[in-house]
Order: C-alpha cells, then sequence, then structure tokens
C-alpha cells in the first residue's frame, strides 16, 4: 500500500542540500508517494550560496522552493537593539512561507545548531524530525543529545541566554527541545536513548558512478580547511602543517582546494608554501567529483569529513589520505570535537583512506 507523506526540507550549506537529495531517494525507495516542500536558508549578503542550494534541491521531484533569511548572527552583549529588525524579518518570512504550505509530517532540518532550523521545527511539534549528516558536526551533535552537559562538547549549540530572550520576545524566535531525533547518516554513532537511525551509504550518488569509467590525473587534491577562521587552530600550526604535507608530496603537485570560509590572506600564505591554491568553489567536492570526467591521483585533507564520504561513494576508485595533527594542533575550547574528528578517521576508516600522522613545532 502506497502511503502519503508531506515533507519539508530546511537547509543551510552545499553539503546538507546534497544529502537532502540522498534521503528523498531514500524515502521515493520505501514506497511513499512525497509531497516535498524545500526552504533554503541564507543570507542576503551570499547571493551565491543561495542560488547554489536552490539549483541543487531543484533537483528533488516536483518540490516547492522557497528562500528565508537568517537569524542575526552577532552575539556580542552590546548587539541588541540593530538585531531586531532582520530577527523580525527573518520571524515574518518564514510565518509567510509555512502559511501557504500543509503542516509536514516530516521535517528534515541540515542543522541541529542554527536557531532557523531549531525554531522551524518547533512550529509542527507533531511532525517528525530528521537530521541530515553535515559533516564532521554529526560527532558532536549525538554527543550533544546523549548529555548536553557533557565536557567533551565544542561551544557550537545555541543555548536559551540572554540573547535567546530578546529574540523571543522581539520575534517570537525559540529553541524548545526535540526530544525524538532522526539520524540519516551513514556514521558510525551512538545515539541517545531518544534518538533512532535510517544509515544510509550514498546509494543514490553511488549510482550516478554505475558504469562510469574516471581518468586518473597526476596532481593531487587538497581540502582546504577553515580550521583558523572557526579558532580550532591558530595560523601558524596550520600553516606548519601544510609545510610538512607538502614536503611529504616532495615535487608532486597538489592543488589546495578552499573552504568556503577561508580567508584570502591565509590562502596567499598557502600559495607561498608551494601549493596551487585553486579558484574557491561553493558546489560540494563530492558533487564536483561525482561528476567530473578525471579523477586526481589522489584526495588528502586534514581531517576532513569529505574523507569519509568519498570514501563510501568512490569506494576503492579512489586513494584518500587524512592527515592528523598532534595535541598541539588544537587544545582549547574546541578540542574535544575536534578529537571526535580524529578519532572516527582512525577507528572508522575504510580500505581506501590511509592516516598519516603529523608532529608540529608550533605552540599556541
Amino acid at each position: 500500500m502506497v502511503t502519503s507523506q508531506t515533507v519539508l526540507i530546511a537547509v543551510k550549506s552545499p553539503l546538507q542540500a546534497f544529502n537532502a537529495i540522498e534521503y528523498h531517494h531514500y524515502l521515493k525507495t520505501q514506497g511513499v508517494s512525497l509531497k516535498v516542500y524545500a526552504i533554503v536558508f541564507c543570507s542576503a549578503r551570499k547571493p551565491q550560496l543561495a542560488d547554489l542550494l536552490s539549483r541543487l534541491l531543484a533537483g528533488i521531484d516536483s518540490v516547492t522552493l522557497r528562500v528565508a533569511p537568517v537569524v542575526p548572527g552577532e552575539k556580542g552583549w552590546w548587539y541588541s537593539l540593530s538585531e531586531r529588525k532582520p530577527a523580525r524579518r527573518f520571524s515574518h518570512t518564514l510565518a509567510s512561507i509555512l502559511s501557504s504550505m500543509p503542516a509536514p509530517d516530516e521535517i528534515v532540518i541540515g542543522d541541529y545548531r542554527s536557531r532557523e532550523c531549531r525554531h522551524l521545527a518547533a512550529q509542527f511539534p507533531a511532525a517528525r524530525i530528521v537530521l541530515l549528516d553535515d559533516g564532521s558536526a554529526t560527532h558532536q551533535i549525538a554527543r550533544f543529545r546523549r548529555n548536553p552537559r557533557d565536557p567533551k562538547l565544542a561551544p557550537m549549540f545555541p543555548h536559551n541566554d540572554l540573547r535567546s530572550l530578546r529574540l523571543k520576545m522581539w520575534a517570537g524566535i525559540t529553541l524548545p527541545p526535540i526530544r525524538h531525533l532522526t539520524f540519516f547518516s551513514h556514521y558510525a554513532i551512538n545515539l541517545s536513548p531518544h534518538d533512532h537511525l535510517i544509515p544510509h551509504h550514498y546509494e543514490f550518488w553511488r549510482s550516478r558512478l554505475a558504469g562510469r569509467q574516471h581518468a586518473t590525473g597526476d596532481e593531487i587534491l587538497f581540502l582546504g580547511m577553515s580550521h583558523v577562521e572557526k579558532k580550532l587552530t591558530t595560523r601558524e600550526c596550520y600553516l606548519e602543517s601544510l609545510q610538512k604535507i607538502k614536503e611529504f608530496y616532495q615535487e608532486r603537485r597538489v592543488v589546495y582546494r578552499p573552504h568556503r570560509d577561508e580567508s584570502a590572506e591565509k590562502l596567499a600564505d598557502v600559495a607561498g608554501l608551494g601549493f596551487i591554491v585553486s579558484r574557491p568553489d561553493l558546489l560540494p567536492v563530492e558533487l564536483s567529483l561525482i561528476e567530473s570526467s578525471a579523477l586526481p591521483a589522489e584526495v588528502a585533507s586534514i581531517a576532513s569529513s569529505a574523507l569519509d564520504n568519498l570514501a563510501i561513494i568512490f569506494s576503492n576508485s579512489l586513494t584518500l589520505r587524512c592527515f592528523t595533527p598532534g595535541a598541539k594542533y588544537c587544545d582549547g575550547v574546541m578540542n574535544g570535537h575536534f578529537s571526535d574528528i580524529i578519532h572516527y578517521h582512525i577507528e572508522n576508516r575504510h580500505n581506501n583512506l590511509k592516516v598519516v600522522g603529523l608532529e608540529l613545532q608550533a605552540t599556541r
């Protein structure tokens, strides 16, 4: 018997959109008749990102797609009255969008850490909430769901603090707890007793590779990380790691693919180390390689979750290498989060993922 289901998808990043397409494919394999709506949460200052997310989600059959602004992100105690107008704009826009669609049976969110997705989930308490993988953040979200006071948690979750009180008072933006959460993930994660897991192995995206023959080039593709910008490490430690990685590859050509959040100043330093820095590309690297006619000789990075994804999607047809720095690399408040990533790479790596340790001399 075919059942009917209304699904509302909300994403904020290219990887979340990539995984939303995988989840839509999963639902189709369950014999469910779907009515799909999607919301892209994106700052007006990032029109290219909003356009990319919209184009990716437009690949979902008969989707009704809308773009909504984000909650103002500044958190300082001095930043109060000026956030009232954008907060109300977010709340009013979202309310208008939701009034034009039926109540969903299921809400699929890409970012558990965002006020936008959490507030959206609160509007439909009877709906099932499904969480898409958002890279390595999935490990911390699972940890947070098990114990919100875990000392290894990084400061990446919104709290009901003074700022939350202002947002609630001015715009009705709330952060009620999500009692039951369903993870849609390929990670082996330890769940809270209140949560569930729908495992996947990128069946849809792997099917896009069926029968394809990729040429293999000689260059190394290195995935840049925003570890400095997100304060996981210092500029000195990051650049020292890259210098050691460049020495590891000796004279081989290494193309550095920037993360979308990396600063231009840091990328200039990276080029000075001998990397060929490519133009920033908002498309998920997973999709870039799926659509490419040629694969690099190897894809490498420092603890990037893209390596886990690529290991599943490309199986043994793509060589992957993860460089793991020592304790000096990340010894601040993000240490628990970074340790989770490193531990997972080491304990759950696939046959085509090699792990290489780096010894660093730089100190914080």
